[in-house]
């Protein structure tokens, strides 16, 4: 295949098919803490275990890192996603085998897609949807933490702000996933006037707007 996707859309193939290592803090005998390597499932096998957790049939072989019970609507794109991905291996040819995967069925179809010369619009097309399923399965087993600040906003001063009627307090908020690049892919966001941050900015705007009040 020579359009200029498709190194981008093996990438994203693999993004949802191949196990990742991650590291974990785990306290130790002595009551100190050591991080330790854990290799998750891939990103669609993680997704199978949690939609057969959440309709109570994955059993006591699922393991413990990825028993996280997806939402209704969570549940309900998920069940679209496989359903999409079971229709593209049929219909590019892939030998359909009972109890095949999500991952095995698209690594099927990969292999038999990039065997055709396809259009650039097409090919992106499909980078377009497996990029964003990789970011629904990422949000729906690891939804961000949120956390509510007690200062004003840096940019347009209000400490509260209104939805359905009803006037709140603390309209600044920070949305992150616990890690070790919390800071770079965390952000803060004005629910008085919509206007985002990402965590430094927001950190050096609120110690500028004291500044101008002390």
């Amino acid at each position: 295949m020579s359009d200029p996707h498709a190194n981008a859309l093996l990438d994203a193939v693999d993004a949802l098919t191949k196990p990742t290592t991650t590291k974990v803090i785990q306290e130790t005998a002595d009551g100190g803490t050591v991080l330790v390597a854990v290799v998750l499932p891939s990103l669609l096998d993680q997704l199978d275990y949690s939609i057969r957790e959440s309709m109570g049939i994955a059993g006591s072989g699922s393991q413990a890192s990825v028993r996280n019970m997806l939402n209704g609507d969570a549940l309900f794109k998920s069940l679209k996603m496989k359903s999409i991905i079971q229709d593209w291996a049929r219909t590019s040819g892939v030998t359909m085998r009972h109890g095949m995967t999500a991952t095995e069925l698209l690594r099927g179809w990969y292999v038999l897609f990039v065997q055709v010369k396809r259009s650039e619009e097409l090919t992106g097309f499909h980078l377009k949807m497996l990029s964003g399923w990789a970011h629904q399965i990422e949000t729906a087993l690891n939804p961000p933490r949120t956390k509510d600040l007690p200062d004003p906003c840096p940019t347009c001063g209000a400490d509260t702000w209104w939805q359905d009627g009803q006037k709140f307090d603390r309209p600044l908020i920070m949305t992150f996933h616990e890690g070790p690049d919390m800071i770079e892919r965390g952000k803060g966001v004005c629910r008085a006037c919509e206007t985002v941050f990402g965590f430094r900015e927001l950190s050096y705007a609120i110690e500028c707007a004291e500044g101008k009040h002390a």
